[in-house]
Formats: structure tokens, C-alpha cells, sequence
């Protein structure tokens, strides 16, 4: 959804198409984002499971936060003006097809390390 709504965006940057990518990436993050990493847990013991927790909670995501923010100043100075904003999406897009190989690589390994026994 998120990846249909930045195409979406970058052929008709509206408020509308806008307003949708943000209820679409907090949806998602809430229910499936967040449930799909607890479950990467599954096939680990409880202390590789506490141990990979905590180094994830702690220094992977605010890193993550930290790139965001440095990415955020770097595209506001490249993208001014409204009309130079819709090729963000480009940008977003790119990430997300980045994002959505890892996931599906991720998946396979889990189905290797569980034994396939989640279906």
C-alpha cells in the first residue's frame, strides 16, 4: 500500500494522495511492521531473543531515527518548493522495493531456521 500510494503520489501530489501515505505507513506500523519483527523471534532462545531485542530497541532504531533526520535535511535542501516535492516519491519508492527484497529474504530465512512449520 505504502508503495502504490507513493506512486500515487508522484503522478497526482495531492493533499489527498499525501494524507492516505500517512494514515497507510502508521497503520501498517502499528499492526503488521510490529507484529511481523516479534515474530522473527520465534526460532531464537530467550537469550538470544533479549539480547537481539534490546540491541535493536536501543541502537539500531535510534540510529535509524538519527539517518532519518540527517535524510530529511539532506531532501529539504535538494526538494524546495511544493512542485519538486512529488519526485520524493521517487526517492520513497526506491526504498520501499529495497525494503519489501529484505523483507521477502527474511522470510525465507525464517522459514529455513523455523523448519517451515509456520503455514
Amino acid at each position: 500500500m505504502a508503495l502504490a500510494g507513493s506512486v500515487g503520489f508522484l503522478f497526482t501530489p495531492v493533499l489527498l494522495t499525501g494524507s492516505a501515505l500517512y494514515i497507510f505507513d502508521n497503520g501498517f506500523n502499528n499492526s503488521i511492521n510490529q507484529s511481523s519483527k516479534e515474530v522473527l523471534y520465534v526460532p531464537t532462545t530467550r537469550e538470544e531473543k533479549y539480547q537481539a531485542k534490546a540491541f535493536i530497541d536501543m541502537f539500531v532504531q535510534r540510529l535509524a531515527k538519527a539517518v532519518a533526520v540527517g535524510l530529511s535535511l539532506a531532501i529539504t535542501t535538494l526538494f524546495v518548493g511544493f512542485g519538486s516535492v512529488r519526485w520524493l516519491s521517487l526517492v520513497t519508492a526506491l526504498i520501499l522495493v529495497a525494503w519489501i527484497s529484505i523483507v521477502r529474504f527474511a522470510g525465507k530465512e525464517f522459514e529455513k531456521i523455523s523448519g517451515g512449520t509456520t503455514r
